[in-house]
């Protein structure tokens, strides 16, 4: 445009018309991969049968805290928060135990986001601790993930509104 035409702020007329043209909008090529098939997750009958799970790294420090675990439920959305020292995988699997174990129960499938090693070396104290026995099977659902992350932003914006 520029190169043929001018008038006082034509960069910014351009700018506008291509935001609130609907043929501009509509008629935009995609730049991505085509999305996969959804996969439907199982109907819950009850709480706490599917968790997922993930950290926030990085907090304001709260006294000696810098870090929260974010465990949610995925039948009834409810979330624990469970503040942190640190990542140590076997302190976070004690606590996992005592929180989430002794009051609730054990999740029938869990959803983690993290680094493999230390995924391993959380639920292999895990299950030491329970006394469980191991069977090396899992089931990924990546539609899950949306809604941890979800309300790690809805704490984050909490946290920061209080301590930043």
């Amino acid at each position: 445009m520029n190169q043929n035409y001018y008038w006082p702020n034509i960069e910014e007329w351009v700018r506008n018309h291509i935001r609130t043209c609907d043929a501009c909008q509509s008629n935009k090529t995609t730049r991505h991969k085509k999305y996969g098939k959804l996969v439907p997750l199982e109907i819950l009958s009850q709480p706490w049968q599917q968790i997922s799970m993930n950290f926030i790294a990085d907090l304001p420090n709260v006294k000696v805290y810098n870090q929260s675990r974010v465990i949610v439920d995925r039948f009834t959305k409810m979330a624990l928060f469970i503040l942190l020292k640190n990542r140590k995988a076997k302190e976070l699997a004690r606590i996992f135990v005592r929180e989430v174990w002794t009051l609730l129960r054990l999740p029938k499938t869990v959803f983690l986001d993290g680094v493999m090693g230390f995924i391993k070396s959380f639920w292999s104290e895990v299950i030491r601790l329970l006394e469980l026995e191991l069977d090396k099977s899992s089931v990924y659902y990546s539609q899950t993930e949306g809604q941890t992350e979800r309300v790690n932003q809805i704490l984050e914006q909490y946290l920061h509104s209080y301590f930043i």
